[in-house]
């Protein structure tokens, strides 16, 4: 996949769309109780985002909010569920559920900007949970300490490739274990 350099919303939408509207074909006839279930054609297994955010404090307040309402959005007009993990320079916590409180990923939050951002242990985090044709959203300053590092790099390429779509969303800059997946600035 090209990096491609996108809006991060429409991105995310189109991608989850994308996603929730893939059949697999079948034998199967005409469904009397839901004619418009094309016949032949199945849903595929429901799909989960599996989503990094960074919570070391690079990112405001109000872009955390805006990020987490427009993810509640788009999963709740294409009926998936949300896995939130939450990291600084450790795995700082999960939230499961169908609707993410932005208030709850607020107080999670760390305001301490010295701290180095090491995301390796929230990529190892999600191969436990990602499942294949999930969709791996990471939302991050950019500035990790541990983007040089083996783990790091291996971990990010298997989400790559696990992932249906794996979209990394920055506000300064994109680490070198993400220049493949799609980018988006946040701020465009």
């Amino acid at each position: 996949m090209s990096n491609t350099f996108k809006e991060w919303m429409e991105e995310l939408e189109s991608c989850v769309v994308e996603r929730g509207m893939e059949v697999e074909e079948t034998w199967r006839k005409i469904n009397r109780r839901a004619p418009y279930m094309a016949p032949g054609y199945e849903w595929l297994k429901p799909f989960k985002l599996v989503v990094l955010v960074d919570a070391s404090g690079f990112v405001s307040d109000e872009e955390y909010t805006g990020f987490v309402s427009e993810l509640n959005s788009v999963a709740e007009e294409n009926d998936c569920g949300i896995h939130l993990i939450l990291f600084s320079n450790n795995v700082l916590g999960e939230l499961i559920r169908e609707q993410i409180d932005p208030k709850q990923v607020l107080s999670k939050i760390k305001h301490s900007q010295n701290e180095p951002i090491v995301i390796k242990n929230a990529l190892k985090k999600a191969l436990e949970v990602i499942e294949e044709g999930d969709i791996i959203v990471i939302f991050t300053s950019g500035n990790l300490s541990d983007e040089d590092d083996q783990e790091t790099i291996e971990y990010a390429d298997i989400l790559y490739q696990k992932s249906y779509r794996p979209i990394f969303i920055y506000t300064v800059k994109v680490p070198k274990p993400f220049k493949d997946w799609i980018i988006a600035n946040f701020y465009k």
